[in-house]
């Protein structure tokens, strides 16, 4: 299996099995035999997986077998397609319902469907000639077939016409509107920020006291130092940047003043808490 490996700013280093890491969106949670450890990103400086020969051919092998099965697939669902489409051409180009029609027509029912059949022909085309034929009725049919054709084809245009002339017109209009109201409803962001930006600092803030490191701390405030709209998270962050260095001074308080314990100071905590640095070296000499 893959091999991962992560170093942080404090100089730890993880590494083991790639599926002994869960990666969060703010951390990298490590799990071993005896421990469970978060891994925070401000913290990592160096992460890399390692692949081994047998993790690369089973990669290709599935990338094959996927291969092969989305091909089998297709050529499944694309053969038995080609048949429906075969037995719709024919059942769309045979002839067989007006040849039945023509033969009920003319043989089984001669004496009643004849007579039917004769009446509707005989019936509808003497209309059309008697209306069409009269000279007084003439001009009245005829204007009435010219004019509606000319009557349809204008009032589709006028209808369709005049909402999407009156679209475009109300978009134009509105547009500047809002174009002109931005520098309005932004002009007080500038002293006081939009409430809306507010739980982006509050989830940023939130991800700092969950660590259980102190140099984020202070990475976070000399970021934003000089921003007005996260001043007051800013000060919160020194606040407990100020607690922590004070529970980190009681505690080296209690350990045997000596060289190693200086050093093991200034590598953790020098960044973050330099008084408790200078403050240890007043009471021990180290060359």
């Amino acid at each position: 299996m893959a091999n991962r490996t992560i170093k942080t700013i404090d100089g730890t280093e993880h590494s083991g099995n790639r599926s002994a890491f869960t990666d969060y969106d703010n951390y990298v949670e490590y799990k071993n035999r005896l421990t469970q450890t978060k891994i925070y990103n401000s913290m990592i400086i160096f992460d890399s997986v390692t692949m081994t020969l047998t993790d690369i051919a089973l990669k290709i092998a599935w990338l094959i077998s996927l291969l092969m099965t989305s091909f089998l697939l297709s050529s499944w669902v694309i053969i038995p397609n080609e048949g429906e489409d075969k037995h719709r051409a024919e059942v769309i180009s045979s002839p067989l319902p007006p040849e039945k029609h023509e033969n009920l027509g003319s043989s089984s029912i001669e004496g009643e469907d004849n007579s039917r059949a004769d009446s509707t022909p005989s019936l509808l085309p003497p209309k059309k000639p008697e209306d069409l034929g009269s000279s007084s009725i003439e001009g009245e049919d005829n204007s009435c077939a010219d004019s509606t054709p000319k009557i349809l084809p204008p009032e589709k245009p006028k209808d369709l016409g005049s909402p999407c002339k009156g679209q475009p017109k109300f978009r134009l209009k509105s547009t500047p509107r809002i174009l002109r109201r931005d520098p309005v409803e932004n002009a007080g962001d500038v002293i006081t920020p939009n409430p809306s930006i507010y739980p982006l600092f509050e989830r940023e803030l939130q991800s700092l006291l969950d660590q259980a490191f102190i140099d984020p701390f202070t990475q976070y405030i000399l970021q934003y130092q000089g921003d007005k709209n996260r001043a007051w998270f800013v000060q919160q962050a020194k606040t407990e940047r100020e607690k922590r260095c004070a529970n980190i001074e009681q505690n080296f308080q209690r350990r045997p003043k000596n060289c190693a314990t200086l050093a093991w100071l200034k590598r953790g905590y020098n960044y973050s808490c330099p008084q408790i640095v200078v403050k240890f070296v007043e009471n021990i000499s180290c060359s």
